[in-house]
């Protein structure tokens, strides 16, 4: 884990084949690109699955950190010791990807891996007030909120690190597909995380689910960590343009010589100084995947059982279906990204966001048969698919190699908190503020507030598209072009 340097570029490119690889070298088969990022693929699987793990186990937490208090209090406390852990993710995405781009991606990988299974393994080995007394219950609640700020600090990590190592690593006309992997392992963690938790809810009664069937999902992601850890100190190497650069640009004391003006502590004033609109455009044009994430498919199954239109296990299972469809839909959006161009279909999905996102939202929160909501799960999938994988992609364009990750990974973080981050807090205390109280003057918020994250969707799908236009006009898109061959929509 030593920096890159000249020396030990040229020790490695004298014991295997060449690193400074053409372009052409790259996997270029869908086939050759699954076996290449897999490794790093399950790790941002285990990242997803341990925010499942917190997402789909709300109940329990509630019971056991916050027991004796009202319902709705609980909810709301649990839902904003999971935002702290998004207000870390910026942090997370600078000084990982700091290391990434000073120290290589894979060293910054497998840190990010490592940190994400601690943190996990360490909230279902904490004692609760409900296991251990109330004397525990003020420490439990400290020690969660550290493990939940540790949790997005290198998640953060795992996403920006892994994603840049992913579409540097293949052909440029394979980085929309390349990156749809990525998404693709984690909604299969998520999905994972979900289906442990249902099938430990209906094997065991409710009192040992409460009283220790909920930290078997926490402490499988110790399992699958070191085995992931393991696979990608094996099996990854280096991205063939951070090779490039190392060997072209590496200095006398081991760091790449353009980011080593860049320290840890000054990483955001650096970056604001040199890229300042480069950074607000990628938070714009990224504000359409954080909206949509955390404002539905993530946030859905407690919103519907708060407002109580659905049960838990019927939300359970909704929540599940968009998860399960979400696979084939990001794998066929990134392959049509890949052959008709990124900004052309980033477009289109944000478009589409603007115009079925309300209805869509509606038929998900619908009280009505149970169907309609299965309708606008399908609907929304569909939106998402289009809207946030080719995104990503002209994103990570948008910076030079040598500080690509840092500047990918803080405004991609930044937009998931900014834009995501609270969604779940925010719609839990807004709806516990109004609901209880029936007087006529509350009638209407009482019925519009299902529809409250559709607007803020709705806006996030607006910032989005000024980013794709201001960016367009600033000619951002060039250096993208590097990364994915880029054909801009003709009435741009």
């Amino acid at each position: 884990w030593a920096p890159v340097t000249r020396e030990s570029m040229s020790q490695r490119l004298s014991e295997s084949s060449p690193l400074v690889r053409d372009p052409n070298s790259k996997p270029h088969s869908l086939g050759a690109i699954v076996c290449l990022l897999y490794p790093v693929a399950l790790g941002w699987c285990i990242e997803f699955y341990d925010y499942g793990c917190y997402t789909t186990l709300t109940n329990e937490i509630e019971a056991n950190f916050f027991a004796g208090m009202p319902p709705t209090s609980s909810s709301c406390l649990v839902w904003t010791i999971f935002a702290l852990g998004q207000v870390a993710r910026p942090f997370g995405g600078a000084i990982l990807g700091y290391v990434a781009d000073n120290y290589g991606r894979r060293v910054s990988i497998i840190v990010a891996t490592i940190g994400m299974l601690v943190a996990t393994g360490g909230i279902g080995m904490m004692p609760t007030a409900r296991c251990c007394g109330e004397g525990w219950g003020t420490f439990s609640v400290v020690m969660l909120c550290i493990f939940r700020v540790f949790q997005g600090l290198f998640a953060a990590g795992e996403v920006g690190v892994a994603g840049m190592w992913a579409i540097e690593s293949v052909a440029p006309h394979r980085a929309c597909f390349a990156f749809a992997i990525m998404f693709v392992a984690g909604e299969a963690g998520f999905l994972g995380a979900a289906g442990i938790s249902a099938l430990l809810e209906s094997v065991l009664d409710d009192q040992a689910m409460l009283d220790w069937g909920w930290r078997i999902p926490f402490l499988l992601a110790l399992l699958l960590g070191i085995a992931s850890a393991l696979l990608q100190h094996s099996r990854v190497e280096e991205s063939a343009e951070y090779e490039k650069l190392a060997v072209e640009t590496t200095g006398a004391e081991g760091k790449i010589a353009a980011a080593s003006e860049t320290r840890p502590f000054n990483v955001f004033r650096s970056l604001w100084a040199r890229h300042r609109s480069t950074f607000v455009l990628s938070v714009l044009i990224c504000s359409v995947n954080a909206g949509l994430f955390y404002g539905t498919t993530a946030f859905i199954k407690d919103y519907l059982v708060t407002i109580g239109v659905r049960t838990t296990a019927e939300a359970g299972a909704l929540q599940a279906f968009m998860f399960a469809v979400s696979i084939p839909a990001d794998l066929i959006c990134g392959v049509l990204a890949d052959a008709y161009g990124a900004s052309r279909t980033s477009v289109i999905g944000v478009v589409t966001c603007l115009l079925f996102v309300l209805p869509a939202w509606l038929l998900l929160v619908s009280p009505g048969a149970l169907y309609l909501p299965y309708i606008g799960g399908l609907l929304f999938v569909l939106i998402f698919s289009l809207a946030h994988v080719s995104p990503i992609v002209l994103v990570a364009g948008l910076f030079p190699v040598e500080t690509r990750v840092t500047g990918f990974g803080l405004a991609y973080n930044t937009a998931q908190l900014v834009f995501g981050g609270f969604a779940a807090a925010i719609g839990d205390a807004l709806y516990s503020a109004f609901s209880g109280d029936k007087s006529p003057s509350n009638s209407l918020w009482i019925d519009a507030s299902p529809a409250i994250w559709a607007y803020v969707i709705l806006c996030c799908a607006v910032a989005g598209l000024a980013g794709l236009r201001c960016a367009v006009l600033a000619g951002k898109f060039e250096r993208a072009s590097t990364l994915q061959d880029e054909r801009l929509p003709s009435f741009w």
